[in-house]
């Protein structure tokens, strides 16, 4: 990880993590090896019953924010998950808001994966995705991207959706 640091990283993602065990060696091991920026990213999931999410190991986001906080990242966020859309991400970001004060990323799936003829398929629409980014935004998220199933053409949604936003709060009082 040194070398690749010296070469000019920004910042190292430690994505879909689920235990805060696992989290804090992660975040320690970048720590170490000198990056200049630490993203902490859990994957979350809806439970079954009611609305409320978890990971696999079952970290709430408050407990994750506040952990990622006390452990060094510089940027807490969540990325895949089940059940975890633009809205879900939204109401996950406010909990974040709501434990600690560190910037808040987001990049939920492109929809739930579906096994056809023994090949994932994701199928959200980009415009579905993009919909949802005035609510992230709104909930404090201040970066946005996708993971799995998003394509180019969901990234280029959220960036016009972003630049509509931008232009609308411009126009604001």
């Amino acid at each position: 990880m040194t070398g690749k640091l010296a070469g000019g990283v920004d910042a190292i993602i430690v994505e879909t993590q689920t235990a805060l065990e696992e989290l804090g060696l992660a975040l320690a091991a970048a720590r170490t090896a000198g990056a200049p920026c630490v993203i902490a990213s859990l994957a979350f999931d809806r439970m079954r019953e009611g609305d409320e999410v978890r990971t696999m190991m079952g970290v709430s986001p408050e407990q994750a924010a506040e952990f990622a906080a006390a452990h060094g990242a510089d940027i807490v966020a969540l990325n895949c998950g089940t059940g975890i859309d633009m809205e879900k991400a939204a109401d996950i970001v406010r909990r974040y808001r709501g434990a600690c004060e560190l910037p808040i990323m987001v990049q939920p799936n492109a929809g739930q994966p579906e096994l056809v003829a023994l090949e994932v398929v994701y199928r959200q629409p980009p415009d579905a995705m993009a919909a949802g980014l005035p609510g992230v935004l709104a909930a404090g998220a201040r970066i946005v991207g996708g993971c799995c199933g998003s394509t180019p053409e969901h990234i280029r949604h959220l960036r016009r959706a972003l630049d509509r936003e931008l232009e609308r709060q411009e126009v604001s009082p």
